[in-house]
């Protein structure tokens, strides 16, 4: 009895032992758990969080560059374009420049045929002054750069010149004056042959009197627009002629009508004109023959005497 109540006892004991040493176990495993630091970071971890804010920067810069060029063109990879025109305009300007030089040359060629032609002093033309060595050395580049008929123009006048190189400066001598004198008539206004002495006599400015196919050239050579008929006054204030449809209605210094007419190869075809009759004229008085042009054929009618004196 006694033997069994002690084994009984030492069994107690024993699971009470395993009890206690088991709940120490599960103690120390929690304290440990509990007091171990966090592991840090992984290096992958690292990388995987970096890389796409690394990443998105630069699109984010391409994407505003390009935003720039489409709100700026010009600019970026279009300085090349900027920089190639700058240059060719760099090039071309010279050719302007001379070309401008040989635009005043020629309208002041014209101006002295002007001259001379309401003075009567063809005979006594031998030249059309002066144009410098640089102008003449660069004239071939000039003429390249027009258009077909400003070239056309252009050589026919040089064809009626030559030009003599001395001190300097190139002279153009008159080579063949008839020639000359008729391109000069046709390329000034249809009527300017006819009234060119009214004209003169008034001072009506020559550039007024210029036609359409001169102003071109002047056009091609300068780049600026130039209108026929600009400033076409007499020292009076009279307006000196206007275009009437196809017809051109000129006055004199006084205001009076001298024709309301159209012209073929500058010589009235059609129209009203007072025609001056030379042979009843004088210092003092002008003669006319008022009637009407038909197909080129006149027909008279009232004559007209305008005193040229003066009145105080």
């Amino acid at each position: 009895m006694n033997v069994v109540l002690l084994i009984m006892a030492v069994i107690v004991l024993a699971s009470a032992a395993a009890f206690y040493f088991m709940n120490q176990g599960k103690k120390a495993s929690v304290n440990r758990t509990e007091d171990s630091p966090a592991a840090p970071p992984t290096t992958a971890g690292t990388v995987k969080k970096s890389q796409p804010e690394a990443k998105e920067e630069p699109k984010k810069e391409s994407v505003k560059a390009t935003k720039k060029e489409e709100d700026h063109p010009g600019k970026g990879a279009d300085q090349t374009k900027i920089s190639n025109k700058a240059e060719k305009a760099a090039k071309t300007e010279p050719r302007k420049n001379y070309g401008r030089d040989l635009y005043n040359y020629i309208n002041q060629a014209v101006r002295s045929l002007h001259i001379c032609n309401v003075e009567d002093r063809w005979d006594s033309l031998e030249n059309l002054g002066t144009v410098s060595e640089a102008l003449h050395a660069n004239y071939q580049e000039i003429r390249s750069g027009l258009k077909d008929k400003s070239r056309q123009l252009l050589d026919e006048a040089a064809s009626c010149l030559d030009f003599v190189e001395k001190d300097g400066q190139v002279q153009a001598v008159i080579r063949d004056k008839d020639r000359l004198k008729e391109l000069f008539y046709q390329n000034m206004l249809p009527f300017y042959e006819k009234y060119a002495d009214v004209l003169g006599e008034g001072r009506v400015k020559h550039s007024s009197l210029i036609g359409q196919n001169a102003l071109n050239l002047f056009h091609d050579l300068t780049g600026r627009r130039f209108r026929v008929g600009y400033h076409n006054r007499y020292n009076s204030g009279v307006t000196a002629f206007e275009k009437n449809g196809d017809a051109y209605r000129v006055y004199n210094k006084e205001a009076t009508l001298l024709c309301d007419a159209t012209f073929k190869n500058r010589r009235i075809e059609d129209g009203f004109a007072l025609v001056p009759l030379d042979e009843l004229s004088n210092d003092e008085w002008t003669v006319y023959e008022a009637g009407n042009y038909k197909n080129g054929d006149f027909t008279g009618g009232v004559t007209h005497y305008h005193y040229n004196v003066e009145c105080r």
